[in-house]
């Protein structure tokens, strides 16, 4: 599931509209469609450029719920199944929905509110935060409160037996940045974040450790170091690899050194010797960066981020390297390889 941030606000639709949501499957991309959303008095509804979503599964007293993150409210919607637990769909409106079920339907429920004590998530001035679940749990970026956050939705909000248990209590994971991005680290346990500074960080429990990373612009090269996703202080050296277009170009750059010659990158330029990889969707890259072998690294505006595990990328892959971390920055999709 996913946000389009570009979306504007509709207050009031009789007919269906793509309300801001994306639901996907990329093994099935003839599946995927933008999702219609009614209100409670069954008019369909826009949000207005949302921030993120995250699904809590079959965890709610037994409900799965989309949960919107929007200009700083957290909304329960209810993805709407058939008796066998088809994805409802709808068409006959207008733009993304106009076509016979050319969207999914969803039913907002309500917005999270929340206890006396807790401070209010605060993401409005950023186009994107990260979200991850575990178990009932919402945990994400609150950039405007300079710390990671969670919520346990199980304890509050909106049930599947059509009750409300109240206010809810937000939790401060970890703080001291204003986080934006979030994705679990190398070993799955941690979680590894960006921030509005351009920074990466890792997270173990409460304590936040800078990558060390040269801000300020787009450019391949070392990195510097952040401490492993063990409980230890010994740290363990990253590079970025380069970008996109550096990655699939078949003419020669420059001569990668270590770590360039590990899988799957080639011992010689150029990095991969394959092109631009359409099966796995992975493009060249339009901004035409160039890697320097002996400049220090740098980035300029991280945002999402994700861990590769070993075990999800296929043997000899010709794009993706185990154990690696690919990000989104200033538009080019980069990587960082231990």
């Amino acid at each position: 599931v996913a946000t389009d941030n570009g979306t504007a606000a509709v207050a009031s639709s009789l007919t269906p509209i793509a309300g801001g949501l994306f639901m996907l499957n990329p093994a099935v991309p003839a599946t995927n469609k933008a999702v219609a959303i009614q209100n409670t008095s069954g008019d369909y509804i826009a949000y207005k450029a949302p921030e993120g979503v995250a699904k809590v599964e079959a965890g709610v007293n037994g409900a799965t719920y989309l949960y919107v993150f929007e200009n700083n409210n957290i909304i329960a919607v209810d993805p709407q199944v058939t008796g066998g637990g088809a994805l409802v769909t709808v068409g006959g409106g207008s733009g993304a929905c106009a076509a016979a079920n050319s969207c999914y339907l969803a039913e907002q429920i309500s917005n999270l509110t929340y206890a006396t004590g807790s401070t209010a998530p605060s993401f409005s001035s950023v186009t994107g935060i990260g979200v991850l679940v575990s178990g009932t749990k919402l945990i994400f970026a609150d950039p405007g409160n300079n710390r990671i956050a969670s919520i346990d939705v199980s304890t509050c909000g909106p049930q599947a037996s059509g009750s409300n248990l109240g206010a809810c209590t937000v939790t401060t994971v970890a703080s001291g940045h204003p986080f934006i991005g979030l994705g679990l680290a190398q070993g799955g346990t941690n979680y590894v974040a960006t921030d509005t500074t351009g920074q990466i960080y890792l997270i173990n429990g409460s304590t936040v450790s800078s990558f060390g990373l040269t801000t300020g612009s787009v450019q391949d090269g070392a990195l510097g170091v952040v401490a492993p996703p063990a409980a230890t202080t010994t740290a363990a050296p990253y590079l970025v690899q380069g970008n996109a277009n550096n990655f699939f170009s078949t003419t020669a750059t420059f001569t990668p050194t270590v770590p360039y010659n590990i899988l799957p990158f080639a011992a010689t330029a150029p990095v991969f010797n394959v092109a631009p990889n359409a099966a796995l969707k992975i493009l060249a890259d339009t901004s035409n960066g160039t890697i320097v072998a002996t400049a220090p690294g740098s980035v300029k505006a991280p945002f999402g981020i994700v861990w590769l595990p070993a075990a999800q990328v296929p043997p000899a892959s010709p794009a993706l390297t185990p154990d690696s971390y690919i990000f989104a920055d200033n538009g080019n999709v980069r990587t960082l390889i231990p």
